[in-house]
C-alpha cells in the first residue's frame, strides 16, 4: 500500500552570516566558538561539525541551531525548509483564541 508522509515541523534559530565581522562575532558566540576563521583556506569560515568535520561557510549562508546541533544552508536552500515563524508567544495566543 502506497502512503503519503510529510516533514515533521522542527523551530529552528537561525543569523544569516552576510560577510561582516559583526555576524561573524554573533555566531561565534551564539554557536559556542564553532564557527573560526582560516585565512589559509576558502572561503576562509567554518563551522565545526566534529572534530575531523568542517562546514564551509559563505556570504548570504544560513548557521542555524535545529535538533541535532548547528547546521548550515544556503539562504536558497533554507527558505525552502523553513519560513520565519511569528513571535512564539503570539502564536500560542492565537492558538488559544481559537
Amino acid at each position: 500500500m502506497i502512503k503519503t508522509y510529510s516533514t515533521k515541523p522542527e523551530v529552528v534559530e537561525a543569523i544569516q552570516f552576510d560577510g561582516s565581522t559583526e555576524t561573524f562575532c554573533a555566531i561565534r558566540e551564539w554557536s559556542g566558538d564553532k564557527l573560526y576563521y582560516d585565512y589559509q583556506s576558502s572561503p576562509g569560515v567554518f563551522l565545526k561539525k566534529t572534530k575531523d568535520k568542517h562546514l564551509p561557510v559563505y556570504k548570504n549562508d544560513i548557521v542555524f541551531k535545529g535538533k541535532d546541533g548547528f547546521k548550515v544552508l544556503s539562504q536558497e536552500d533554507f527558505n525552502l525548509i523553513y519560513s520565519e515563524e511569528l513571535d512564539r508567544s503570539q502564536n500560542v495566543q492565537n492558538k488559544l483564541d481559537r
